[in-house]
Order: C-alpha cells, then sequence, then structure tokens
C-alpha cells in the first residue's frame, strides 16, 4: 500500500488545584493482510435482477437516478443472465484508517485526600475499513440505490451495451465503524480498627464503570447501532455497565470482593 503517516497528540495538565484534565487526538491505520490482497482468484456465476433494467428504475427513483449519472437509459432492458462473480484478494485494497479521541478529568479534592474520580469521553470511528464477500445483490442495491457513483460502483463491470458482465465480491474498502462512550472509576479510602491485629487497616471502596452511546457498523448501505443490545446467550452490549469492590488490608493480610 506504500507509505502511510500515523500521528498521535495528547496532554495531561494539573490546574494546581483539585483537577486534572487529558485528552488526546490519534489518527491509526491498520494494511490489510495477505489473504485480503493476494488470496487466490475464483470464480462463480450468478443471475441478478439489473437495478437499471427499466422495471427496476420505474419502481425505484434512487436507481433511476443513478443509473441515469452512469448513462444507462429509463427504457433499458437488462438481459438478467448469468455474469460472473469474482472473489479473492484485492491488490487493490487500501489501509483502514481509525480517528480516536478522547477527553477526560481527575478529581481529587484536597479535604477528601482519599477521594478519586475520573471520567473520560472516547469516540472511535473507523472509516475504509475492509468488507470481505459481499452479496451480489447487496453490492448493486449499494451502488444504484444511493449517490452514483461511489466505492461500491468500483466492483460493478458493464459492457458497451450496458449488460451487466461482472461483479467483484472480494475485499472492499468500504464499512465503517464507530465506538463511543463513556467510561469512570470512582474510589475511597478510610483508616478502620483492624479486625485480628492490633492497628489500623485501609478501608477502600471503589467503583467503575461506562456507558455505551453507540457502537455502530455500516456495511453496504445498512448502519447497525448494536448498543443496547441484549441476546438471550447473554452475549448483548448493554449500554450501562458497572462494578463495585470493596479491599480490606493491613501490613500482614488483604482481603478483597468485587460484585
Amino acid at each position: 500500500i506504500g507509505s502511510v503517516t500515523t500521528s498521535k497528540f495528547g496532554f495531561v495538565w494539573d490546574t494546581g488545584h483539585w483537577i486534572t484534565l487529558r485528552g488526546s487526538l490519534s489518527r491509526d491505520i491498520r494494511a490489510p493482510n495477505m489473504g485480503e490482497l493476494f488470496a487466490p482468484q475464483g470464480t462463480s456465476f450468478f443471475t441478478p435482477t439489473d437495478p437499471c433494467d427499466a422495471e427496476s428504475q420505474a419502481a425505484n427513483p434512487a436507481y433511476a437516478q443513478s443509473c441515469a449519472a452512469a448513462g444507462v437509459a429509463s427504457d433499458f432492458q437488462a438481459s438478467n443472465g448469468l455474469i460472473r462473480v469474482l472473489t479473492g484478494g484485492n491488490p487493490e485494497l487500501q489501509e483502514e484508517t481509525a480517528r480516536t479521541r478522547t477527553a477526560g478529568f481527575v478529581l481529587s479534592p484536597s479535604v477528601a485526600p482519599t477521594l478519586r474520580f475520573s471520567a473520560d469521553w472516547y469516540d472511535i470511528k473507523l472509516t475504509d475499513a475492509i468488507q470481505i464477500g459481499t452479496p451480489v445483490p447487496a453490492l448493486l442495491d449499494a451502488c444504484y440505490g444511493t449517490t452514483y457513483p461511489n466505492s461500491y460502483c468500483d466492483a460493478i463491470t458493464r459492457d458497451s451495451t450496458g449488460q451487466l458482465v461482472s461483479v467483484a465480491s472480494n475485499g472492499l474498502n468500504v464499512a465503517q465503524f464507530r465506538n463511543r462512550g463513556v467510561d469512570w472509576q470512582l474510589s475511597y479510602g478510610l483508616q478502620v480498627p483492624a479486625l485480628f491485629e492490633r492497628g489500623d487497616a485501609k478501608l477502600v471502596l471503589t467503583t467503575l464503570g461506562g456507558y455505551l452511546l453507540e457502537q455502530s457498523n455500516t456495511t453496504s448501505i445498512k448502519q447497525i447501532d448494536r448498543a443496547g443490545e441484549l441476546r438471550r446467550d447473554n452475549s448483548g452490549l448493554p449500554k450501562l455497565r458497572w462494578n463495585a469492590g470493596i479491599s480490606y488490608s493491613t501490613s500482614r493480610l488483604r482481603l478483597s470482593t468485587q460484585a
């Protein structure tokens, strides 16, 4: 893919009182791997419904507008015969790019030296993500169902008469992912009489959690936000997550629990 540039800027500012501010901005990349670039080429066949067929254009104004921009007449009669579907690696793939932004603060009040609270906002947006094996109908709809031309249209080949010849269902830099939310942590320590020995013990109460604002992926022309999604196997992405813990320690003993 040649050379690329990544960067990261961050700051931490101790205001000199009881609050510290921090934040960062970065640009990161992931290069396509060898399989995505050079997997063996394969060919299969498929009979699609051409979005630029006169009947399809009449039923969908977006198709009509995009097909006109592609130079296909409104009365075009598609053969709707077999076309080649190309699979395998794509040497033309480019890097995936992520933009990450964070901002947060830490509170340490002088009136309560053992109290500490921090919160951080984050926003991670991944663009030009590599999408592999997009179904032919989804590729055609993504090309002609939105503003023409777009990245999906690069995978579609027509002959001089306008008939579909082939669709490349290998990797394309077309997907997007976004993850944003807020994380926080609160801790408070205090001295208590030791239970099993002389002297004092340290008791620390903690809680930490996060609120997921968005975790979405956009493939073809559809965006799915899974923040707040719950599944029967408990593998979903609840918007709010948190846990709490308590620890007890002396010079000779340490106990802790978390829920």
